[in-house]
């Protein structure tokens, strides 16, 4: 008979390598399967997390690997899960290789990503002076001159939180903006202002963000744009095993 895992972890980011090393404590044969696409492996490194604060993201988790290797009854395998089914005792799980692994316990790891809009001159800066979240990032840029790319709600919330760090903050709203009368008062109120135009590309230098370049070909000088933007699932695993998502 196949061996059979107390517990796969699908995901070999900070979640399932936090859970490997607890369950390697627990003396629990578990296997880490990591596919290696971490969605915050472009930031510059990680903001606010407690003895590895701007410490970059391949580097944590190449501590947290070696960590891992401590534990006898752990084994961190590269690869991707393409399917979870329930089995008799648990779970049958494949990988992309064709190889099939059994388990009683399945943790999925797989975690959330963000999806920028498709934007010429964004992919090279996202995780820098581009950016999703002002608590990750806006310690680098503080004091700087921002901006907000973002429409209706979501937009005024993030440009008011950003004017905690710098005192000239721009909201971008890439068309005609969606905002009632409450909203204008409150960017007002913040002294924020809103630029309607459409955004054509981000100009950048050395590898930091320059300018926004809007559809007239006029710029508008940013060292830092926050793109308020939403968080998606990575997988479709938890689909398969027919778990329900809450609503956000």
């Amino acid at each position: 008979m196949d061996m059979v895992w107390d517990c796969i972890v699908i995901g070999g980011g900070a979640a399932g390598l936090s859970a490997g090393l607890v369950l390697g404590r627990a003396r629990r044969r578990t296997l880490v399967v990591d596919a290696g696409n971490q969605s915050n492996l472009p930031a510059h490194g990680i903001g606010g997390l407690l003895g590895h604060d701007g410490r970059s993201p391949a580097e944590l988790y190449e501590i947290g690997r070696r960590e891992l290797a401590e534990y006898p009854s752990v084994e961190i395998r590269a690869g991707e899960v393409v399917s979870a089914e329930p089995s008799e005792g648990g779970f049958v799980i494949r990988l992309a290789d064709g190889r099939r692994e059994h388990t009683r316990r399945v943790l999925l790891a797989t975690g959330t990503e963000y999806r920028p809009p498709s934007l010429p001159g964004l992919a090279e800066l996202w995780g820098r002076s581009v950016f999703h979240c002002p608590f990750c990032h806006g310690w680098e840029v503080r004091d700087q001159p921002l901006a907000v790319l973002a429409n209706g709600e979501r937009a005024v919330h993030a440009s008011v939180l950003l004017r905690g760090w710098t005192d000239d903050v721009v909201l971008l709203t890439d068309g005609p903006a969606d905002l009632d009368d409450d909203d204008r008062a409150r960017l007002a109120s913040a002294r924020i202002d809103v630029d309607e135009r459409p955004v054509a590309e981000l100009a950048s230098r050395d590898g930091e963000l320059e300018a926004v370049v809007f559809s007239d070909r006029t710029r508008l000088e940013r060292t830092g744009l926050l793109v308020a933007t939403t968080l998606h699932q990575r997988s479709r695993l938890a689909e398969q095993l027919g778990v329900a998502y809450g609503e956000p």
